[in-house]
């Protein structure tokens, strides 16, 4: 009988209009207030296993509206000058948990 790592593999996408810079979890977004957070590319390694449920968080920042935190890619609203922390995450098909943040800068010029 094989044995399966515990393992899902979260990965997170962010994207803003005029985005100015994107290196790997990070991103920096200017003047529009929103963004895109987005975890399609998430997925469960083990034979058969698949991701059930999405949940976004803000861990840290200001003051935001993650407009649908319990799906796959979601707008962040009213967004300001400042660092936001955002967490994804993930449960498999085989209740298994997953958690991955990413960093948006906003940079109001």
């Amino acid at each position: 009988m094989k044995k399966y790592l515990d393992v899902l593999v979260i990965w997170v996408l962010m994207t803003a209009l005029a985005l100015a810079q994107h290196s790997g979890l990070k991103a920096v977004a200017r003047v529009t207030g929103q963004a895109t957070l987005n975890g399609s590319l998430s997925y469960d390694p083990n034979p058969g296993g698949r991701i059930t449920s999405y949940k976004w968080s803000k861990v840290s920042g200001g003051a935001c509206t993650i407009v649908y935190p319990d799906s796959v890619k979601t707008p962040v609203h009213g967004l300001s000058k400042g660092i936001y922390i955002f967490k994804l995450t993930v449960t498999s098909s085989e209740k298994l948990k997953a958690s991955a943040e990413t960093t948006v800068t906003v940079k109001i010029n």
